[in-house]
């Protein structure tokens, strides 16, 4: 069966415990969450607060989103080159290392490897979340975004819609 739009598309990863070929897939139960930015919308390192993730968005299918969090500014270099430290160490850049599978029908059996295919990432997706400091630019540079493209497609007959 496929999606239906605004229900959740399945993301998964394969279990450390069991990495037999078509083994099992640990997936998300109420859809894969963006996490990253409390109540006020400020990034942080650790979810010590259970509210800090009340409301935060799920992927579902059909349904474009974008999600992100704030750092405050830095007043002096020194103050840029200790956030640009810290950077690293955000929970909205940890998150995304679990996105390794998808189911590819909304109803994916987390038992039947089959079900899910991989994830495909470029290169600057291993890179995301790391920050550099240039002390002669006095600068801070990183890939800093992750686009998630589901693509689909319709093959064969459709009679009676």
């Amino acid at each position: 069966m496929g999606y239906m739009d605004s229900y959740p598309v399945k993301f998964g990863f394969v279990d450390p415990a069991d990495q037999t070929e078509g083994g099992p897939i640990s997936s998300y139960e109420d859809g894969f969450t963006i996490t990253g930015a409390n109540a006020k919308g400020e990034c942080y390192a650790t979810n010590s607060d259970p509210l800090v993730s009340y409301g935060d968005p799920v992927v579902n299918f059909n349904e474009d989103m974008s999600y992100g969090c704030v750092v405050e500014k830095g007043i002096t270099a020194d103050d840029i080159e200790a956030k640009c430290a810290d950077m690293q160490d955000k929970e909205i850049f940890k998150n995304l290392d679990k996105i390794e599978k998808f189911g590819q029908y909304g109803n994916a059996d987390i038992s039947f490897g089959k079900d899910w295919k991989d994830v495909k990432a470029d290169d600057s997706y291993a890179e995301l979340g790391k920050f550099t400091w240039d002390p002669a630019k006095k600068t801070c540079t990183g890939y800093n975004t992750a686009v998630i493209k589901v693509v689909y497609y319709t093959a064969g007959y459709s009679d009676l819609p």
